[in-house]
């Protein structure tokens, strides 16, 4: 991943660390994103994506596993 460049989370490799820069999801997706800590700022990294079934990652010391579709509305830069 390019360094400091906005990209979707779904475009990330597998051990990016990357900082939320913006999410870009309605309804009941924002809200349960945000009561597992994936909110504006908050650094993850990615454990797998490898452009097949869910994308793992980590934020603080939980592990997540993200659709596509959420996966496509949250924009993070590295970090």
């Amino acid at each position: 991943m390019t360094e400091k460049i906005k990209e979707r989370l779904l475009d990330c490799s597998s051990g990016d660390f990357v900082e939320i820069i913006e999410i870009h999801l309605e309804g009941q997706d924002i809200i349960r994103l945000a009561g597992l800590g994936m909110v504006d700022g908050a650094a993850m990294r990615v454990m797998k994506n490898n452009g097949r079934g869910p994308i793992i990652i980590r934020v603080k010391q939980t592990r997540l596993a993200l659709g596509h579709h959420e996966a496509k509305g949250i924009f993070v830069k590295a970090i």
